[in-house]
């Protein structure tokens, strides 16, 4: 099972406990789970862009930024692509993204 359909389960079994007002402990508990696995779930860093005075993208990622805290993960002249942001511990995709 992926993380993902982990936290669908999770998220529709919830759902289903607030509906028919189960213990609040055991949902808070179920809602700490899924939390915890949303970060697992890789998400792309966004990357900053450098242009030059004519409007053309010049350099990609020249900052690149976690999707959930917004903290600064790295600066272009890293060479080291962080697995998890340091701030939120959310996991992390380096993919590059090409200008169309």
């Amino acid at each position: 099972m992926t993380n993902e359909r982990a936290v669908e389960i999770l998220s529709d079994e919830i759902t289903r406990m607030i509906k028919f007002k189960a213990d609040m402990n055991t949902i808070d508990a179920m809602e700490i789970g899924m939390s915890a696995l949303r970060q697992r779930i890789h998400k792309e860093v966004i990357y900053g862009k450098t242009r030059s005075r004519d409007g053309k993208v010049i350099k990609h990622h020249a900052i690149a930024t976690c999707p959930e805290c917004y903290k600064t993960i790295a600066e272009w002249y890293d060479s080291w692509e962080a697995p998890y942001c340091s701030g939120c511990g959310q996991a992390l995709s380096w993919k590059e993204k090409k200008d169309e």
